[in-house]
């Protein structure tokens, strides 16, 4: 089996400018682990996990991601 047979060809992406919050409630919504981070040009900037986000949570103002995830 080939990655090009089971990719997503269509993929949701975030820009680098979105609330983590938001970015969240997307990965969540579609039920997926990660998205693409590109920039105004459409450029693959960056990949964004929930594990990510989950590191960072600490970071984060209360109530963390962590549980929100």
């Amino acid at each position: 089996m080939l990655v090009k047979e089971i990719m997503t060809k269509a993929p949701i992406t975030v820009t680098g400018s979105m609330e983590i919050v938001e970015a969240a409630r997307l990965l969540l919504e579609n039920r997926i682990n990660g998205v693409p981070v590109v920039n105004d040009a459409g450029k693959l900037v960056g990949i964004l996990c929930q594990s990510d986000i989950i590191a960072q949570q600490k970071k984060l103002p209360v109530p963390s991601l962590f549980s929100f995830l």
